[in-house]
Formats: structure tokens, C-alpha cells, sequence
């Protein structure tokens, strides 16, 4: 008995292409996205591992200490240390400094307040009185990069 040529393609044969084809889509998007995570994941945590906080451009930063005096700060990392951020000077991308509002062993409610008429910090639990440079108070590095951003480094 002749056989007759099958010339179609057999099911089996199809559905196996199309499966096939899914996974292999399915899985070069999982690679993309989980590499796109990953790079994610990494910029954070260099992010988080840094302890330099942006303030934003110096030059606005210097305009504004000098409108209404140095800014307080509440600590960005939600701890108990408050900063002033102070500028100096009539260069806004030099004179800068970042200080604890208080002496280290200080309590919380005692705080170096500014007093503009004479231009230094005054503690208001025992008098003592900061020049405002912020010396003899806690200091943190304080940086302007090349684009004129400011920082300060709270580590």
C-alpha cells in the first residue's frame, strides 16, 4: 500500500516551536530586567553607604545664609545630630561650614542659637558663646564639587 507524503507540519511539532519560543523570550527578559535591578541595587547601596548629604548649589545656599542667617538643620538620618550650615565670606564656593548645634555631651534642648547682632552662637542653657566659624562645636566636612553642588559629610 503506498504511503502518502505528509507535506504539513505535525502539531507536535508546532506546539513544541511555540513553547520553546515563549521560554526563550521569557528568559532573555528575566536576564534584562534582573541586570537592570542588580545595576538598581548597586547604586543604592552606594548611595546608602555614603554619608555625604547634597544641599544643592552653593551659590543659593550662600545667598540664602546671607538673607536670613546660618540654616539648622534636622539630622537627615533621624538621629540626634542637628547641624547648623553656616557660610562664611563672599565666595560662595569657599567659607563653608557644617556644625552640631550643640557641645557633644550636651543635652537636646541645649542649643548654640545665632545672634546676628554680634555674629556668634550663644548656648542657651549655660551662655557659652561659638564664633561663627562654629569652633568648639562637633564639625563636619563640608564640600563644593566641580558643578558648584554643595555637601556635607555627617560620617
Amino acid at each position: 500500500m503506498p504511503v502518502e507524503k505528509n507535506i504539513g507540519t505535525p502539531p507536535r511539532q508546532i506546539v513544541f516551536l511555540v513553547i520553546s519560543l515563549v521560554i526563550g523570550i521569557g528568559s532573555m527578559l528575566f536576564v534584562f530586567t534582573r541586570i537592570g535591578q542588580q545595576s538598581d541595587i548597586a547604586q543604592l547601596q552606594a548611595d546608602l553607604g555614603s554619608s555625604a548629604v547634597p544641599f544643592g548649589p552653593a551659590g543659593e545656599m550662600a545667598s540664602g545664609i546671607d538673607d536670613s542667617g546660618p540654616f539648622l538643620l534636622s539630622d537627615p538620618s533621624g538621629n540626634d545630630r542637628d547641624i547648623y550650615l553656616q557660610h562664611v565670606g563672599t565666595d560662595p564656593l569657599t567659607g563653608w561650614h557644617a556644625f552640631g548645634v550643640r557641645p557633644s555631651a550636651s543635652p537636646r534642648e541645649c542649643v548654640a542659637e545665632w545672634q546676628e547682632t554680634v555674629r556668634e552662637f550663644v548656648d542657651n542653657c549655660d551662655g557659652t558663646t561659638y564664633p561663627e566659624t562654629g569652633e568648639g562645636l562637633p564639625n563636619y566636612v563640608v564640600s563644593v564639587d566641580g558643578d558648584g553642588n554643595l555637601s556635607v559629610d555627617l560620617g
